[in-house]
């Protein structure tokens, strides 16, 4: 069960900031009125809270030192790819080796 409230929760954060990315690539002026009256702003506000949720599950369930760094490196990905494949934005060799030490220090945090 720690494992389904992991993966859950980091798809919630993750999937809640794509939408953000969407909403404020819609609206030039996201501080504004018209923004409350977009469903993207209501979905992105009850994806945060569902991740709330999730974590503070997951948090129960593992050492605070080994799930905050998963939980962080595990959204990092999903955005990651999401950022890719969905928006077609580009990874420079940089981007892509900090990518690659960022996972390698959370393995070694975790374990």
């Amino acid at each position: 069960m720690t494992y389904f409230f992991f993966f859950i929760g980091i798809g919630c954060n993750a999937i809640a900031n794509f939408v953000l990315k969407i909403l404020g690539e819609q609206n030039s002026n996201f501080a504004s009125i018209e923004t409350l009256k977009n469903p993207l702003f209501y979905l992105a506000i009850f994806l945060f809270g569902m991740n709330v949720i999730f974590y503070a599950l997951f948090l129960q369930r593992t050492n605070l030192s080994i799930g905050y760094p998963a939980f962080v490196g595990g959204t990092f990905a999903i955005v990651l790819l999401l950022s890719f494949f969905v928006l077609r934005e580009t990874l420079s060799l940089p981007q892509i080796i900090g990518i690659v030490l960022i996972f390698g220090g959370t393995l070694l945090a975790i374990r």
